[in-house]
């Protein structure tokens, strides 16, 4: 294992939420567990038991190797969106994480490929009608404002 592989893991490790967290482990994670594993996930997957860890692992061993994205993963995403919510709230959370998931090193290749899904959604977003007449962004707005905020946060980091 690399350096960046292990950086890259550990941030991942980081970035897993509650709802993933109960994918991966199969059920309902507790809010103590919960507070646990936010507080402190090297603690937690350091003590948690073996078929746990390796569930975690999982992922972050996934993501490790598939991490970066492409123009045509945000054109996925993107095409997942649903602008009748047949997908709901829990789909367009996910597709909107993945979209902005990356390597985590904060590379030229991880900015040049965020600003690429940025230029993707910039030529994409709109605003949908709204109850009472009023005017909401669309989907790929949204994405388009976490994609963004990912930019900022790496060059920040990097400067």
């Amino acid at each position: 294992m690399t350096r960046r592989e292990f950086h890259n893991g550990l941030r991942v490790l980081m970035n897993i939420d509650k709802w993933e967290l109960e994918v991966t482990l199969g059920g309902e994670v507790s809010t103590p567990m919960w507070e646990r594993f936010r507080d402190n996930p090297w603690q937690w997957f350091i003590k948690a038991p073996d078929s746990q860890a390796e569930a975690v692992f999982k992922v972050v061993e996934a993501r490790n190797v598939a991490a970066k994205l492409t123009v045509n993963t945000c054109a996925r995403c993107g095409g997942a969106i649903d602008p009748h919510n047949s997908y709901g709230n829990a789909g367009k959370r996910y597709c909107s994480r993945e979209c902005v998931r990356t390597s985590f090193a904060g590379g030229p290749d991880t900015l040049e490929t965020l600003h690429d899904c940025e230029e993707y959604f910039d030529q994409r977003m709109d605003t949908e009608d709204g109850p009472n007449g009023g005017v909401y962004p669309n989907a790929e707005m949204r994405l388009l404002t976490g994609v963004q905020a990912a930019i900022a946060q790496l060059e920040k980091e990097g400067a």
